[in-house]
């Protein structure tokens, strides 16, 4: 019978033998932080009143992509405001630890919630523009893909400075062949089908679409519908 831990360990192993190769800072006595493939993550923010993962969970079921390998069925989660992974691990010394995962080696990854996948990919495996030090949520259509960079913004209160909540500021972009497309509003995504302003304009309309940053999820329908 195959050993159930046998990828969980695979996937430490690898870890810890990248982080020999030099992503891991060396241990002094004043950094007590053994590094495996990153660093140890410490909340900048207070969770519960400032909760900035990606839909709102720390502790998610869904896959990585790890030096194009895949480690499946994990737990993490996406902290969008500092657009970090981090992924609750046990060390070589069974301390348990959540760890910010190294971008370099992260190719992608895929969270599950409510029968739903939701797709990363590195920047510049999507487009040469794009930011290598960011994921992006990504639609694949026949012709089309669909990116966003989900990101807040801390935005200050009347109160003060040091009272604050975090705002979206996500930005939307449309890959058509080698084209990077910003989306901010309606009119850049029907530029997006010259041949079927009309339709697209008449559709957006029936379904009460909003074509806006702060709902990112919501124009998936539009090019699942047109852009075969």
């Amino acid at each position: 019978m195959k050993n159930k831990q046998t990828p969980y360990l695979y996937l430490l192993v690898m870890l810890m033998l990248i982080s020999i190769k030099g992503y891991a800072q060396p241990r002094s006595n004043s950094d007590t932080i053994n590094m495996i493939n990153g660093k140890v993550w410490i909340p900048k923010t207070n969770i519960a009143k400032h909760n900035t993962f990606f839909l709102k969970n720390l502790n998610q079921k869904g896959n990585l992509k790890i030096n194009n390998s895949w480690f499946k069925d994990k737990t993490f989660g996406y902290d969008i405001s500092n657009n970090d992974v981090i992924i609750n691990i046990k060390s070589h010394d069974n301390t348990k630890r959540y760890i910010v995962l190294n971008k370099s080696i992260l190719n992608a990854f895929e969270l599950k919630s409510d029968d739903l996948d939701y797709h990363f990919v590195r920047g510049n495996n999507l487009h040469e523009e794009l930011s290598p030090y960011h994921f992006y949520q990504l639609t694949s259509t026949p012709n089309l893909k669909y990116v966003v960079l989900h990101s807040l913004k801390r935005k200050i209160q009347s109160t003060g400075a040091s009272d604050y909540k975090f705002v979206q500021a996500n930005k939307l972009f449309i890959i058509k062949g080698d084209l990077l497309i910003p989306i901010s509003g309606k009119k850049d995504l029907l530029s997006i089908f010259p041949d079927k302003k009309k339709e697209v304009k008449d559709f957006i309309r029936s379904k009460n679409i909003k074509v806006s940053s702060k709902y990112p999820q919501a124009i998936i329908p539009v090019l699942h519908n047109f852009s075969n």
